[in-house]
């Protein structure tokens, strides 16, 4: 006859612990960061009465108004300086020259923040070309 022993028997296993919480769980922002507000934009009444004068055909067939407002919308997005801008003033729609005669064609706006201007490098208004 075989000699069977019987197998030892062992206190059922624990189960496993979770795994231990730090102490502090890591921060979450209690909201994701707010987008760029938008950008607020007036005209001066000289200028709102040079682009009232314009026509469609002069601003690649778009509405004046409309045109001016986008490339000032763009400039602002594409210029670091203006990420912060929360109203622009046009304050002479499309023309070329002013105080430099070979000045190639731009819009010349007032950016600020609130209610702080935001200088251009020539510390003023911003000059913004139309590419044309």
């Amino acid at each position: 006859m075989p000699n069977h022993t019987p197998p030892p028997t062992h206190p059922p296993a624990k189960p496993a612990k979770p795994p231990a919480q730090p102490a502090h769980p890591p921060t979450q922002p209690a909201h994701p960061p707010a987008p760029a507000p938008a950008l607020a934009i007036a005209w001066t009444g000289p200028a709102e009465a040079a682009v009232s004068k314009m026509t469609p055909a002069e601003c690649d067939d778009e509405d004046p108004h409309k045109w001016h407002e986008e490339k000032v919308r763009h400039f602002q997005k594409a210029t670091p300086a203006l990420a912060s801008a929360t109203k622009a003033r046009i304050r002479a729609p499309a023309h070329k020259g002013g105080s430099d005669a070979t000045e190639p064609e731009h819009i010349t706006v007032s950016y600020k923040q609130g209610n702080k201007d935001i200088d251009s490098p020539k510390k003023g208004a911003w000059h913004v070309y139309t590419g044309r």
